[in-house]
């Protein structure tokens, strides 16, 4: 019996000490520590979104190369989502989240996740509610923006600027407010700009992105791709491939129109960006991330 007791004390001793080894994370200590971070397996983890996290946490420490001067909000973002597959506790999500928030250029996600569910609208609603409006605000503030001020300012066609501009004031038009009540006002402005999309593309035979319209209006077209149909999705995904290439659009926005599509006619995604929906299997995965190219 006294041997026993020494056995059980040593172990409680031994887990007391792993528990008090355990490194908590913080959002002073987060860059350091998310470095030498090991996810766990947790039992409603799936195997396909534990190697889904897996990959983006591999990538992120790949992109990092082990110094905490490189981190950016992509890489935050992209921890956080990351997080939330495996389903980690509630407080690190807010805190790698808070740090996404603190990073410059956090507002083009939030502007670009409007109005779709995601994984941080669900796991930590108040706090991504709170950050967007913060987002939301500083965007409406800035000035409209003013077509033939911008063309002569940086040399762009002023009737493509005015027509794009005005596409991009459509899109959003019932989708900033009260879109549940608005729905068929919007789905009408939606089909009239998928017409002028297809028409500037059969003029333009190319994506007008960065060096036609500038960073203020690159993404434009996207988005009423995004919200189109399947058939438009689909036919336009090489298109948004190129323009990636070419720099005159960001890497997200393909993801997600590629995880839009694959929602749409699997029911499943590649990378994360619809709340809600089962990652593909490994497989899968692997094989529509090299066919886009996708580091």
């Amino acid at each position: 019996m006294k041997n026993l007791f020494f056995i059980i004390l040593a172990l409680l001793t031994f887990n007391a000490g792993a528990q008090s080894n355990k490194i908590v994370l913080t959002e002073m200590n987060f860059d350091t520590e998310f470095l030498k971070y090991e996810a766990i397996q947790k039992d409603i983890v799936s195997k396909e979104n534990f190697d889904y996290a897996e990959m983006i946490l591999s990538q992120t420490r790949k992109k990092l190369k082990n110094d905490i001067k490189n981190y950016n909000v992509t890489h935050y973002w992209n921890i956080a989502t990351a997080f939330s597959t495996l389903n980690e506790s509630k407080e690190n999500i807010e805190i790698v989240f808070k740090k996404a928030t603190k990073s410059k250029g956090v507002c083009e996600y939030f502007k670009s996740f409007k109005d779709v569910p995601n994984h941080f609208s669900e796991d930590i609603p108040d706090l991504y509610k709170k950050e967007e409006q913060k987002c939301m605000k500083k965007l409406d503030t800035v000035e409209p923006l003013n077509p033939i001020v911008y063309s002569n300012k940086y040399g762009y066609d002023l009737k493509l600027i005015q027509l794009i501009n005005q596409v991009d004031l459509d899109d959003k038009k019932f989708r900033n407010s009260d879109y549940a009540n608005n729905i068929s006002k919007q789905s009408e402005l939606d089909k009239k700009n998928q017409k002028i999309i297809d028409s500037l593309y059969n003029k333009y035979k190319s994506y007008l992105g960065t060096s036609a319209t500038g960073k203020k209006l690159n993404n434009v077209m996207w988005k009423v791709i995004q919200h189109s149909n399947v058939e438009m999705m689909e036919k336009y995904l090489p298109v948004i491939q190129e323009a990636v290439k070419n720099n005159e659009i960001s890497m997200t926005t393909l993801k997600m129109l590629i995880d839009r599509v694959c929602w749409e006619k699997y029911e499943y995604q590649i990378f994360g960006s619809q709340a809600g929906v089962k990652i593909a299997d490994e497989k899968t995965r692997i094989e529509i991330i090299k066919k886009y190219g996708i580091e």
